[in-house]
């Protein structure tokens, strides 16, 4: 039998795997990723997050997708993690800062359970190629889709891929084929590790709209760090402030950029429960 904990930030819910944490069972793997994740024969998730242990940080994290490859990070389920660990497993004093180590690198975390709040300083926002990692510079660069229409495409990684696409006003989310596009952009050649996509509208200096589609899960309804890629890329370009609001179907993340190019993600958390499935 298989024992999750299962939480949402914004709609983009996670499962903890509790067996290898609480009873020191069998390893994780990619088939039980995407039998358990399934929406109508498994529980149901847009991700798994397997804990680990860690000689650089406080706890370790493996991030599975729902079809069963691995993700170098997740800002939302980062803080699901977060959450799991300060408050259910109470392995955390207060609002007493903790690192977890997500295998790409280690982030530190501050769990505000009397607000609901989690607060990731998630790393460095990178733009080279080879960081990324893209096959060569992605900066404005014009992608024709398989309908004929041109996107013009930037990217940038923060510990995991991302190409972030502007598009006019908030109304065109309805019109236009994202979905479709996003799908087509997760495995173009130009992204040897496949992607996340975002199309974004900028709405103020301190405002962008996002729609995701993610790498491994497809459409989700919020993504932490998403919303990191969009407000940097966003910053860099002159569209928007230090401070953002990132607001998706799920709710409004907020993403803080400092002039090192670090980056900060807060944003609720709430606990669905405890769920078991055999396998």
């Amino acid at each position: 039998m298989e024992h999750c904990w299962k939480a949402h930030g914004l709609g983009n819910d996670y499962l903890v795997w509790l067996n290898g944490y609480l009873f020191q069972s069998n390893e994780f793997t990619s088939q039980m990723a995407i039998r358990i994740c399934d929406r109508h024969r498994g529980i149901g998730a847009d991700g798994i997050l397997d804990p680990k242990s860690s000689n650089r940080a406080d706890v370790g994290l493996q991030i599975w997708n729902p079809d069963g490859s691995k993700a170098e990070k997740s800002g939302n389920g980062i803080r699901i993690f977060a959450w799991w660990w300060a408050v259910i497993q109470q392995e955390v004093t207060g609002t007493a800062p903790f690192t977890v180590d997500t295998g790409s690198d280690v982030v530190t975390c501050v769990v505000e359970e009397a607000t609901g709040l989690v607060t990731v300083d998630m790393g460095t926002a990178q733009f080279e190629p080879d960081q990324i990692p893209t096959s060569e510079r992605v900066w404005g660069k014009e992608i024709t889709m398989p309908d004929g229409t041109v996107l013009e495409a930037y990217t940038m990684g923060i510990g995991n891929p991302h190409c972030v696409v502007f598009v006019d006003n908030v109304e065109r989310f309805a019109e236009i084929p994202w979905r479709s596009w996003g799908a087509f952009l997760e495995s173009h050649p130009l992204f040897p590790n496949r992607i996340n996509v975002q199309f974004a509208s900028v709405t103020s200096k301190g405002s962008i709209e996002i729609r995701i589609w993610e790498r491994g899960a497809g459409e989700t309804q919020a993504s932490g760090t998403s919303s990191c890629a969009v407000a940097s890329v966003a910053h860099r370009l002159g569209l928007v402030d230090d401070f953002v609001e990132m607001k998706m179907p799920g709710g409004v993340l907020t993403v803080e950029i400092s002039t090192e190019w670090q980056v900060r993600l807060c944003g609720p958390v709430e606990e669905v429960g405890r769920m078991q499935m055999r396998l």
